[in-house]
């Protein structure tokens, strides 16, 4: 029998303390109560609070043991300490119709009238336990038992910014066009998330919020914000001939949003990121395109030095290959393109002095799901004109940083060993999963993207329910939905997720699984954070 409140090791530099596994105030109190006590100490970076459980993330060096030490002596005292109150925040809705599509459906299936719907719906303040899902989603607490509907069976592919719905025991929320598999009852036009705001969340877990019917809105009220549009840059360099494939902008990534629902995005492989900008004499972390394949292609419209880095990959300039590992020269109407000489499925073109886009919430990286950062939150598009920041500083030839920009023997086993370090949910799988998770061969679907890269192979069971209440995750969880089949997150993955994870990817590996093609076969190996130079737990 579990004992709660209890602090596990997640990953190589994450803590989750988990509560009693209900949706309860006094619950969520204690949660936020012991988030504002860890976000105060010097060895924690962020933390993502949830219903039930606290994912506290550390600063590289952290002392993991000292961490769940003393954050177990805090435990004790079963008493939430002092919080500052919440925020009280009235939503406006307009219930029914168009903006409420599923309002005369939930009705019929409670068996009740529309209005009373709407009026148990209104007749009650609410807590935000939680913000997750998508950036600024407030998943609100509790609905009337009368209200209670499990979720749609088939969950829309597009639902419009402003929905309010409610699905469970919960209200909710959505701040931006979304898939949702939740009831839509109404639509307010409240910004939900806006990016000029020093607090970009309209809620944060611990504000209440209460919902007040109106017939109609003003045709004047805004839209929910979802991205900001770039400025031309100063000195442009190039302009985009050919998109190719989901090329944005990445830069090292942006942080201490993740309670927000705001992943780090950043790129997919931070070395090769890291080396295309030295080449270049930017800084590591300078913002780049991220490229997969088929590749974009640029003219300089003007002069400048660019750089490229990815395992097999090489700059052509009109035509002809250069030098893939030294500062590449271009002259105003020469042509740049790609190839490579294997299936790796990212690589990054850096240019000299750093790509000129606007810094939001602290950082350059796209973020597609958001439809913010980079140039609008997009993906390149053909005539898009590319700036540098700066002056070029000092490009250099880098034939490698270590193995990391040629096909190596590592990178090319087949199948690709994965490490991993089981939990923080191994426990609601069986000894069986567990045990066919690191023995099976997994195929890398062609279901991938910035978010997830969905494996196919044997199923691995749970020992329950295959659903968890959400909670705070990070890059390289190894998720597994009801079907079995294993979900890695990636950069832009869900701060927060709904699904048991069974292991972690270590750092290391997950740049070597997210340049895996599809069909491309991968095993797990388990390791440890003390097998890795770590800690012992």
């Amino acid at each position: 029998m579990a004992r709660w409140p209890r602090a596990r090791p997640v990953g190589e530099r994450a803590v989750l303390v988990e509560f009693p596994p209900e949706i309860d105030p006094l619950i969520s109190a204690q949660v936020r109560a012991l988030g504002a006590l860890a976000a105060a100490r010097a060895d924690v970076v962020e933390t993502v609070p949830a219903f039930r459980a606290l994912l506290i993330i550390l600063a590289v060096g952290a002392d993991r043991s000292r961490v769940i030490r003393e954050v177990g002596d805090l435990l004790t005292d079963p008493a939430p300490r002092a919080l500052s109150p919440g925020r009280e925040i009235t939503v406006p809705v307009v219930y029914g119709g168009l903006q409420g599509p599923d309002l005369a459906e939930v009705a019929r299936r409670l068996g009740l009238r529309e209005e009373e719907v709407i009026d148990l719906h209104c007749g009650r303040e609410y807590l935000v336990h939680m913000v997750g899902f998508a950036p600024g989603f407030p998943y609100l607490g509790s609905l009337p038992d009368v209200l209670r509907l499990p979720r749609r069976a088939s969950p829309r592919t597009r639902v419009p910014a402003g929905s309010v719905a409610i699905a469970d025991r919960l209200s909710g929320i959505y701040p931006q066009d979304t898939p949702g598999g939740w009831h839509l009852i109404g639509w307010t036009p409240l910004r939900l998330f806006d990016l000029r705001d020093p607090r970009p969340a309209l809620c944060e877990a611990g504000d209440r919020v209460r919902f007040v019917r109106v017939d109609q809105v003003p045709p004047a009220s805004a839209a929910p914000l979802r991205q900001v549009e770039p400025s031309e840059p100063r000195v442009a360099v190039l302009v985009v001939r050919e998109p190719g494939l989901a090329a944005t902008i990445q830069d090292g990534g942006r942080r201490g949003y993740r309670r927000l629902g705001v992943p780090w995005s950043g790129p997919m492989d931070p070395a090769h990121h890291a080396l295309a900008n030295l080449r270049a004499g930017n800084r590591p972390d300078a913002a780049a395109v991220e490229m997969t394949w088929p590749p974009p292609v640029l003219e300089a419209v003007g002069d400048g030095i660019c750089a490229v880095a990815g395992p097999g990959w090489e700059p052509v300039v009109d035509g002809r290959p250069v030098d893939p590992a030294g500062p590449v020269v271009l002259r105003r109407g020469q042509v740049l393109e790609f190839r490579r000489s294997t299936d790796a499925m990212w690589a990054y073109a850096a240019l000299a002095g750093g790509i000129d886009v606007p810094s939001i919430l602290g950082s350059r990286a796209t973020y597609l799901r958001g439809g913010f950062g980079g140039l609008g939150g997009r993906a390149l598009w053909e005539g898009d004109i590319l700036g540098r920041r700066e002056e070029a500083s000092h490009p250099r030839r880098l034939p490698s940083l270590g193995p990391v920009d040629d096909p190596s023997p590592a990178q090319m086993d087949d199948p690709l060993v994965v490490r991993v370090i089981p939990g923080p949910h191994e426990d609601r799988f069986t000894e069986e999963g567990f045990q066919r998770l690191l023995t099976q061969v997994y195929t890398v679907t062609p279901q991938i993207d910035r978010t997830g890269y969905r494996l196919m192979g044997p199923p691995i069971p749970h020992a329950g329910p295959a659903e968890i209440l959400p909670e705070g995750m990070l890059p390289g969880a190894v998720q597994v939905p009801g079907d079995g089949t294993p979900i890695v997150l990636m950069a832009d993955g869900p701060t927060t997720g709904g699904y048991p994870v069974i292991a972690y990817v270590v750092t290391a590996d997950l740049p070597r699984l997210a340049q895996a093609a599809p069909g491309r076969q991968a095993r797990f190996r388990q390791t440890t954070v003390a097998a890795l130079g770590g800690e012992e737990m």
